[in-house]
C-alpha cells in the first residue's frame, strides 16, 4: 500500500472529488451569488455607457456575441467592451463607478439556527 494521494495511481479515491450533495448546496449557491453580483455590476456599467436606466437593459446574444442592449434605442455594448472600459480605459468612468471590477466574490453562508435544546429538534 502506498501512502499519500497520487491521481496517476489512485484516480477513484475519496479525495479525488465531491461525493456529497453538499457541493450542490454550498458550492453552487456561492457560484450563483457571485453571478448575481457580476450581473449587477455589468448592468451599472452598461447603463452608464449606453446612457440609459438599468431597468431599460436586457442581456442577450447579438451578431458579435454576448451583449447588453437598451430596449428603447437598440444601442448595445458587448461583454468585452465592458471589460475593456474597466481594465484598460477606466478614465471615462465617473467616480461613483470606480469600484467596479467585474471580479465578483460571494461567500454563501448556510441559514443555520441553533436547535431547540429542550425538544432537541431543529427549528425552521
Amino acid at each position: 500500500m502506498r501512502t499519500g494521494f497520487d491521481t496517476e495511481r489512485n484516480v477513484h479515491t475519496g479525495a479525488s472529488g465531491t461525493y456529497a450533495s453538499q457541493f450542490a448546496v454550498s458550492g453552487l449557491s456561492a457560484v450563483h451569488g457571485a453571478a448575481q453580483k457580476l450581473k449587477a455590476e455589468m448592468k451599472r456599467l452598461a447603463a452608464f455607457l449606453l446612457e440609459t436606466s438599468q431597468e431599460n437593459l436586457e442581456f442577450g446574444i447579438g451578431q458579435q456575441g454576448p451583449q447588453i442592449s437598451a430596449k428603447d434605442s437598440g444601442k448595445f455594448v458587448n461583454y468585452w467592451q465592458l471589460a475593456n472600459v474597466v481594465n484598460v480605459n477606466s478614465a471615462v468612468l465617473p467616480a461613483e463607478l470606480y469600484e467596479l471590477t467585474l471580479n465578483c466574490r460571494y461567500i454563501w453562508r448556510a441559514p443555520f439556527q441553533v436547535p431547540d435544546k429542550e425538544k432537541k429538534v431543529r427549528q425552521f
